[in-house]
């Protein structure tokens, strides 16, 4: 019976190959047949028979294909030749053609020598000659020669031919096509000929559009075109806008786009749908091939069939490639492009343009991550003036009624104008643009008509269907059946439908098992078609059966539709079916169905939705209003726990003025309920009902209401919660350019806007001003208005408008002037900031109130906060000198009371800035002007240093090194102890420590020694100085200090682990200390091996080139099982060392086998995995590659272990697991040991050859293929008989490897639309 199969396998194989090219239609109708027997062959085949015919089969179909267009050659008669071979030779490379023995518009010939000329860029000539002669090739080839070598034939000398081509579609004995050479040869002209055999490989590998384009023989899925074969098929497309249109107003993108490919692999296009992302990435291509004529030019067109095969064969050759990849977000395997750029081989070089839309752009820059340096291109909307220009030049049209309407039609997008355009030029009608959905209707009525042909009654359904659910799964058998419940469609008809679709171009289906519309506005009119204007479904089947479950399918789809056509008939169409689901869910008491419908729907019911919101606040218990407890901070919140709010939020400005009233007035009420919710409420009021970008079609009026009405219910500063809110939010309604968040669940889009500087803006920011200034009289909302003021003065960025900026300061000016106090160090801080805020906008308004506002504490803090930003030099060092230099000259004449009220005054300074940048920089100034007076004056620095510090160090110095050695210069260090120890004071320990730190080695006595040692025990870990070189001085007091200090810190680490730390810079290479650790504990092993793990449960970094531990190891090479015995997965996984150092020690060997036995016992004993601290050992996970003789000794080390230990299991399982994590070419010589040594295949199925996870972005797909080619790569080692097992199962493994292949690639095509 096999036989019998495999015959007729055979025999159908043989068949197609010979089919002849009249009757290839033919063939393509078999195809599905000869498919079938071939699966069921298949099926009853063993795996290694097979595999047999499955190699057949591949070369089989390779050599029907080129039979194919070799019969197809010959059968063409002499015009439609020399047509194809103009273009075959165009292809090759000769431009400038002149067809001149080609019948222009026919396929006929005209007599002359020679067929076609190419003038090159030198000027010369190449001749062109074409036959289809097949009975005397070798005489009319000849002939043709001597006809163009003779100059009274052609007119033309021979030096000024350059190359005669010859093109025919028969076969040439070679003697005689060396004839031809020799003859051209002998009168210096180059020759080349292309016979049956290149002209057909040629169509088959390199040119498969022209197979198709004159021999109707398709040899790929059409996807890779050259740039004008793919404007031409966007032209063809139905759906699609052409992109044959003259290039405008696009050159500083272009420009830009040439920079970045230029040292860039990749860069990318984004913007919104149809804002001219194609039309100027093809211009891009143009201008590059200009400068880089050895590139070859090509545009990947997305049509939903799997790209890699494509990829891989357009790719196999070498050369230089730059690949246009259009709607990089509707390419389903886009991770191939990635992995072709990063796998190009040395002799290739691939660069790419891709194109995304502003929605997918994060999912493409994700994808495009592994390659680094990728570069990015915004293309943003044409401004109106530019649209008309656009449409004016390419379509003729001069009416400014037509022009203003298209621009209107298009905001900005391209297509859309040019789609406008093409409609009013053919209607010649105002009328025909007058809305978008009439647009629609015309543009895509082809469309239209196609379903009406189909005569499937179920056609138009089933198109409404897909869009709705974006991508379907004939596999998908609950899928299915939900359709067959809801709509009422079988399967059997749903697919039948689908081919229909297929065909007309209408949708895209993957493997006859997926089926999705990509184009999105073309899935938009659908939708509208199916469900609103032909209704051949009702929406409310999608209400009943799909909400709330899918509920964003059901937003996706009507959403678009009500921006795109008539909004108040889709709402009227659809009302009454959202109030019967109101209805219900009321009735059903189902709170969170309700909501959905309420977030999805609000704008239908807006007057039902408004009273459940008020009636359910009126429910809620009314809480108090305790303002200290009440945060006011709104960055990082959400409305999510408010759903009331949440409901709120959506009556913004799209609502009328009436009912936006209504909304404002029950947030009000919500928020005297629950004052808690004031983050959200302020979230509300700036980002759901503050300015966005359409706001000044209203003139900003649904602002002005707010503030209004806020400011109502601040009863002028009587109402604290509403005054702290209304400060609030007119300091976030001060600004003049904004950023605005818009989009779905999956896309956020980000616009950046500005107010305009008119009288309304100007009207409401003066109410929010005197707002303000009202509540400043409130002395417990007086800090609240001021930081309010310090944040408008620092916005810089936010503060645009100079205009309306100088409008402001119309308000600010005269109550600073009236209200401030210039002795006020705060109030004159404002100012100051406010005056520096005006003079960095050239408003020339405030220099007499700046120069009141100067009090003696400002000053100070001017002088202190002196930074590189007041200086014009960009040198360091000249900043030092001149801060040291005012420091110096503001201090000089000071006294002992002078330095108290310099300390007061600083004390003031920081605790209103306190958090701010400028502490660091006044506590820097006070040391300073310390060390000054240290300089100036030893006893009154005494005098001053013991009264700051018996005051209690009000100022917060740290780490004060250095005004304590000068403190021990000016008075001796027993007296400078006695004052550092005799107070208390904010760290004071520190200040002892740094005390220690200065003696010099001369001073330190064994009391010090002593006092030290006590010091570390009462000390916390915060107090602990980082080093402890400074311990070297007391080593002669104390020989054995650092063993103490040490086994102290080791002790308290046992209690608090945080001390753990305070061991780092013992283990850090560049310490003294370090360097003589060993010497200096007299060779004290067990205290350094202690102290060393202490050092490792808390921290992982100190001996990060590992030289301390390589000393140890030296002295006990199993100190590192020690390690391994303290680490769980965890922490040890968060160690961040190289161990590749380990494998420079003369006992390397020895140690790593150590290692390795003692997390072999873990292993076993504990039932807990350490096989990933081994991959450290081994820098398996390394992202950088080990150096070659390290790699040879761990490859060495391993083959030893394999070759003695082959035959241990649980050894051998922990080895591999190891391999398993290097590089696939590197584990291959292990697995063909082990096998060696051990051909047991249970012992062999046991192991692993792969990485026990994986981490990769985007499509699986190159994944999965790279896993199938390395496992391809281990079936050569399997080919005798003990090893069948091991080869099934390698088999197997590839089988199941390229099975998920096609899973994924059919997972990629349905999540293109998610």
């Amino acid at each position: 019976m096999l036989g019998k199969y495999l015959g007729i396998l055979l025999a159908l194989v043989i068949f197609t190959v010979h089919i002849p090219v009249n009757i290839s239609s033919i063939y393509d109708r078999l195809a599905w047949q000869v498919t079938e027997c071939i699966n069921l062959t298949f099926a009853l085949c063993s795996t290694r028979t097979l595999n047999a015919y499955k190699v057949v089969m591949r070369e089989r179909v390779v050599m029907s294909k080129i039979n194919q267009i070799q019969n197809a050659l010959k059968g063409l008669d002499g015009g439609a030749f020399q047509k194809l071979a103009d273009s075959y030779i165009f292809k090759k490379g000769y431009q400038n053609i002149n067809p001149i023995g080609s019948a222009l518009g026919s396929d006929k010939v005209r007599k002359g020598t020679p067929d076609s000329y190419f003038r090159q860029k030198n000027g010369k000539l190449v001749f062109a000659e074409y036959t289809t002669d097949q009975t005397n090739i070798v005489k009319k080839l000849k002939g043709d020669l001597e006809k163009c070598l003779d100059t009274t034939k052609t007119g033309i000398p021979l030096d000024e031919i350059e190359e005669i081509v010859f093109c025919h579609n028969s076969q040439l004995p070679l003697l005689d096509e060396q004839a031809l050479y020799k003859t051209c040869k002998d009168n210096g002209i180059k020759i080349q000929v292309f016979g049956l055999e290149s002209i057909s490989f040629d169509l088959y590998q390199k040119h498969p559009s022209l197979a198709q384009d004159f021999l109707g023989i398709s040899i790929d899925t059409g996807q890779i075109l050259e740039p004008m074969e793919f404007v031409e098929n966007v032209g063809k497309n139905k759906t699609s806008t052409p992109l044959d249109t003259d290039f405008h107003y696009r050159e500083e993108e272009l420009t830009e786009i040439q920079e970045k490919i230029e040292i860039n692999e990749l860069v990318i296009l984004t913007g919104s749908a149809g804002v001219g992302k194609s039309r100027l990435a093809l211009q891009a291509l143009e201008a590059f091939k200009k400068t880089h004529d050895n590139y070859k030019l090509l545009v990947i067109y997305n049509k939903g069939p799997d790209l890699f095969e494509d990829i891989r064969s357009y790719f196999s050759e070498p050369g230089n490639f730059l690949l246009l990849v259009d709607d990089a977000n509707r390419i389903t395997q886009f991770d191939y492009i990635v992995d072709l750029i990063q796998k190009q081989r040395k002799d290739q070089k691939i660069k790419v343009i891709a194109t995304v839309r502003d929605y997918a752009r994060d999912k493409i820059n994700n994808t495009a991550k592994a390659l680094g340096n990728v570069s990015e291109v915004e293309i943003k909307p044409m401004n109106p003036e530019e649209i008309k220009g656009f449409i004016e030049a390419q379509y003729n049209i001069n009416n400014s009624l037509y022009l203003n309407r298209i621009s209107d039609i298009a905001g900005g997008n391209p297509r859309l104008a040019i789609m406008a355009a093409i409609l009013a030029v053919k209607e010649n009608s105002l009328k025909s643009i007058r809305d978008v959905s009439a647009l629609y209707d015309e543009y895509f009525s082809s469309i239209s008509s196609d379903l009406k042909e189909l005569q499937d009654t179920h056609t138009l359904k089933v198109a409404g269907i897909i869009s709705f659910f974006r991508a379907i799964d004939k596999s998908n058998t609950e899928a299915m059946e939900l359709i067959q419940n809801v709509f009422g469609i079988s399967s059997k008809d749903f697919w039948k439908s689908v081919e229909y679709l297929h065909e007309a171009e209408i949708v895209d289906v993957y493997e006859k098992e997926v089926v999705k519309i990509s184009d999105q506005v073309f899935s938009t009119y659908l939708f509208y078609l199916c469900f609103f204007k032909e209704r051949t479904l009702s929406f409310s089947l999608l209400l009943e059966n799909f909400f709330p479950s899918q509920i964003n399918k059901l937003k996706d789809a009507i959403y678009p539709c009500l921006n795109s056509f008539d909004f108040d008939q889709i709402s009227e169409a659809i009302r009454n079916d959202v109030k019967k689901r109101w209805a219900n869910c009321i009735e059903e008491n189902n709170e969170n169905d309700l909501h959905e419908l309420i977030k999805a729907f609000w704008f239908l019911l807006q007057s039902d939705v408004l009273i459940y919101v008020r009636d359910n606040i009126a429910k809620i218990e009314s809480q108090p209003i305790d303002l200290p407890s009440i945060t006011f901070e709104s960055a990082n919140v959400t409305l999510n726990a408010y759903p009331l709010l949440e409901i709120l939020a959506r009556f913004n400005q799209e609502s009328d003025e009436s009912t936006f009233k209504t909304a404002l007035d029950i947030v009000f009420l919500h928020i005297e309920k629950v004052p808690s919710a004031a983050p959200q409420f302020i979230k509300l009021m700036t980002n759901d009902f503050g300015f966005n970008r359409h706001s000044y079609q209203s003139e900003y009026l649904f602002q002005t209401i707010l503030i209004n009405a806020l400011w109502g219910k601040t009863e002028n500063g009587k109402n604290k919660l509403f005054s702290r809110l209304f400060i609030e939010v007119t300091s976030k309604y001060l600004k003049t350019r904004y950023d605005n968040h818009e989009g779905s669940n999956r896309t956020i889009t980000i616009y950046k806007f500005e107010l305009l500087p008119i009288e309304p803006v100007f009207n409401l920011r003066k109410v929010m001003w005197e707002g303000i200034f009202e509540l400043y009289k409130t002395s417990n909302l007086r800090a609240y208005v001021s930081s309010a003021i310090r944040s408008y003065c620092g916005s810089g960025y936010y503060l645009s408008q100079k205009e309306i900026v100088k409008r402001d300061a119309e308000s600010i000016i005269p109550f600073m002037e009236t209200e401030f106090d210039p002795k006020d160090f705060s109030e004159c801080l404002l100012v100051q900031k406010y005056h520096k805020l005006l003079k960095r906008k050239e408003i020339l308004l405030t220099e007499k109130l700046s120069q009141k506002f100067l009090s003696d504490t400002y000053e100070l803090y001017n002088m202190m906060s002196f930074n590189y930003s007041d200086v014009e030099s960009d040198n360091t060092s000249d900043f030092d000198k001149i801060r040291k230099k005012r420091i110096k000259t503001y201090s000089i004449s000071f006294g002992f009371e002078e330095y108290q009220t310099f300390i007061i005054k600083s004390n003031e300074i920081l605790s209103l800035l306190e958090g701010s940048p400028d502490t660091h920089q006044i506590r820097s100034a006070v040391t300073q002007t310390f060390l000054f007076l240290s300089e100036r004056d030893a006893a009154l620095y005494e005098m001053v240093i013991s009264e700051y510090i018996r005051t209690g160090n009000t100022l917060k110095l740290n780490q004060e090194q250095t005004l304590i050695d000068k403190l021990i210069g000016a008075c001796g260090d027993q007296k400078a102890l006695n004052i550092l120890r005799e107070a208390e004071y904010s760290f004071k320990n520190q200040w002892l420590f740094d005390y220690y730190r200065c003696l010099s080695l001369e001073n330190v006595t064994q009391e010090a020694a002593k006092e030290l040692l006590a010091l570390y025990d009462e000390a916390t870990p915060r107090e602990i100085p980082h080093g402890y070189d400074h311990l070297l001085n007391y080593v002669e007091a104390d020989k054995n200090i650092i063993a103490k200090v040490i086994g102290l810190i080791i002790t308290k680490t046992e209690k608090d682990q945080n001390f753990g730390c305070c061991l780092d810079m013992l283990f850090n290479h560049l310490t003294e200390i370090n360097k003589r650790l060993f010497d200096l504990l007299e060779g004290d092993l067990t205290l350094i091996k202690k102290a060393y793990l202490t050092h490792c449960k808390s921290s992982q970094n100190a001996d990060y080139n590992g030289a301390t531990l390589s000393r140890i190891l030296s002295a006990d090479p199993a100190f590192l099982s020690e390690i391994i015995e303290l680490q769980d997965y965890n922490s040890e996984w968060a160690n961040g060392r190289d161990y590749s150092f380990l494998w420079k020690h003369e006992n390397c060997e020895a140690i790593v086998e150590i290692a390795i036995k003692k997390i072999l016992r873990i292993n076993l004993s504990k039932g807990c995995f350490l096989g990933s601290y081994l991959e450290k050992l081994f820098c398996a996970r390394s992202n950088t590659e080990c150096l070659p003789e390290i790699k040879e000794k761990q490859d060495n080390f391993l083959k030893n272990i394999i070759e003695e230990k082959s035959s241990d299991t649980d050894l051998m399982k922990l080895i591999f697991n190891l391999i398993s994590e290097f590089k696939p070419d590197r584990r291959v010589q292990f697995i063909q040991l082990f096998i060696d040594n051990n051909n047991n295949y249970s012992e062999f199925e046991a192991l692993s050859f792969e990485p026990s996870h994986w981490t990769y972005g985007g499509s699986a797909v190159p994944h999965y293929q790279a896993r199938v080619e390395y496992w391809s790569t281990l079936l050569p080692l399997f080919n005798t008989t003990d090893l069948l097992e091991h080869k099934l199962f390698i088999e197997n493994t590839i089988q199941r490897l390229r099975a998920r292949v096609e899973q994924e690639k059919k997972s990629d095509f349905m999540e293109d639309m998610e």
